[in-house]
């Protein structure tokens, strides 16, 4: 297996407006398939895989989730208590029971608070020092872009409530109105309905 070396110049000031562009440009920088999961292990992103990708990525990318027997071994064997108690990336050895092959993995943290879990697939590259450099770099944009998935989550679900209490006090004027504000929070409103 080649060593990867990534260049030491390369800066994390890419324009990723998401997690997928994110995963992809982390992937093209590493020649490593990456996936990006949350805290629950719910799959977030992922970047293109090649034909020889390992079983447990495949499933995890179908199920959009990491399978269950996956998350119980990756807890039996120390892995995530690993992960969650090293500053940077942890290498992660085969487990050839659940189909999972050479990983690297770094958890996505803003402080102390856990935001999710980057995945690198080490299928015909291995990351050198710059490389794990690079992924904790990466951790740390992740991190910036989890927060602000969850501030508009939760802006968004603000608004859906002030939707839904101005439509039960009758506080909107007109059907339009009603129309118009459930299409700013992308709101599927009834063809017939009653309040």
């Amino acid at each position: 297996m080649e060593m990867v070396a990534v260049n030491e110049h390369a800066s994390f000031e890419l324009d990723c407006d998401t997690l997928e562009e994110l995963a992809d440009a982390l992937s093209e920088r590493l020649s490593c398939s990456i996936t990006i999961e949350d805290p629950d292990h719910k799959l977030l992103a992922y970047s293109y895989h090649p034909e020889d990708s390992d079983p447990a990525r495949i499933s995890t990318i179908v199920g959009r989730k990491v399978p269950e027997k996956i998350i119980q071994t990756l807890w039996r064997e120390g892995v995530f208590q690993k992960i969650m108690s090293e500053s940077g990336p942890v290498r992660v050895a085969p487990i050839a029971e659940i189909g999972l092959g050479n990983r690297v993995a770094a958890a996505i943290r803003k402080g102390e608070m856990l935001l999710g879990y980057i995945w690198v697939a080490e299928i015909n590259e291995r990351l050198d020092e710059r490389g794990m450099a690079y992924l904790a770099q990466a951790a740390r944009v992740a991190a910036a872009k989890l927060m602000e998935m969850q501030l508009r989550s939760a802006r968004e679900a603000r608004g859906r409530r002030d939707f839904f209490w101005k439509l039960l006090s009758g506080q909107f004027r007109s059907e339009a109105e009603i129309k118009e504000a459930a299409r700013t929070y992308r709101l599927r409103l009834p063809s017939h309905c009653s309040v």
